[in-house]
């Protein structure tokens, strides 16, 4: 019998039965894929109405198959309905990220035929290699570095009121002229910001991960991939290259004891001299 890993589903999900052909088709791809493992997750469940004597009942089924590789996940298989001039079709998914389509889900193709299906399994389903793995940490670190910059500065400027504080400004500005004075000066506390210590907050994290940014535009510090076989990739921005460690203890001392500190950080939350866990465990860590 093939495992797959149910412990993240919700409660109610976990005794899910396999869409019709799923589980043959699961055992197809063990077959081809003897080092893949297999999970799901609650996206990979849906339900069904259904009618026991005079009772409405609601049954749920597992449709979608998430396949891992050396702790990567390479894809994801699928049993699920297709509509064709209104006619319902049950086809086999493959999902990975070497699959790209210029129309539709651009990850995923459709298809009534197993033997077509497992043809794409067998093209696809492949760990990514150094280099792809470089171009996947780098773009995804860095794209949450610069998200999470924008999206502070964009906070940070909402919480003023643009108009009042001009009109303040310009007060000042003519009061100083009258005086005779060269300069003006701004109170710290702005008029128009209600909420300081939740504004104060914002900053400080703003300022963190601009110190971060700069970071990554001076080529230093490292990004990480965390698999799901607890290996972990790194990716260093002063090489432009990656290393593999099987397990966090395999770690460069240097990097492990600050990586250890986002056991008590939230995700997204900026420390200049630690570094930033994003989603999908992704992880900026500083040099």
């Amino acid at each position: 019998m093939i495992v797959v890993d149910r412990s993240k589903l919700k409660i109610e999900y976990r005794n899910a039965d396999y869409a019709e052909g799923l589980e043959d088709y699961l055992h197809k791809v063990s077959m081809l894929k003897p080092l893949a493992t297999f999970s799901v997750s609650d996206k990979g469940v849906s339900s069904e109405r259904f009618v026991d004597g005079v009772e409405n009942k609601v049954r749920y089924v597992l449709w979608r198959i998430r396949v891992f590789e050396n702790g990567e996940r390479i894809g994801a298989i699928s049993r699920e309905a297709r509509y064709r001039n209104g006619a319902k079709e049950m086809v086999y998914g493959v999902e990975g990220f070497r699959i790209k389509k210029s129309r539709g889900n651009r990850n995923t193709t459709l298809t009534a035929d197993i033997k077509k299906a497992m043809a794409v399994v067998k093209k696809t389903f492949l760990p990514r290699q150094d280099d792809e793995l470089t171009e996947q940490i780098r773009a995804r670190v860095t794209g949450g570095i610069d998200s999470k910059h924008a999206s502070l500065s964009n906070l940070i400027r909402w919480d003023f009121n643009v108009e009042s504080e001009m009109a303040f400004y310009a007060m000042e500005a003519y009061k100083a002229r009258r005086r005779g004075d060269q300069n003006c000066s701004m109170p710290a506390k702005p008029i128009s910001i209600k909420k300081l210590d939740e504004h104060d907050k914002k900053c400080d994290e703003f300022e963190h991960i601009g110190e971060l940014k700069q970071m990554v535009i001076a080529k230093q510090g490292y990004g990480i991939k965390a698999n799901a076989d607890n290996s972990l990739i790194v990716y260093s921005y002063a090489t432009d290259t990656v290393k593999r460690y099987e397990a966090f203890n395999d770690l460069p001392e240097a990097i492990a004891q600050k990586y250890a500190v986002f056991k008590v950080l939230k995700q997204d939350e900026p420390v200049s001299h630690i570094g930033c866990m994003f989603a999908d465990s992704f992880a900026f860590v500083v040099q």
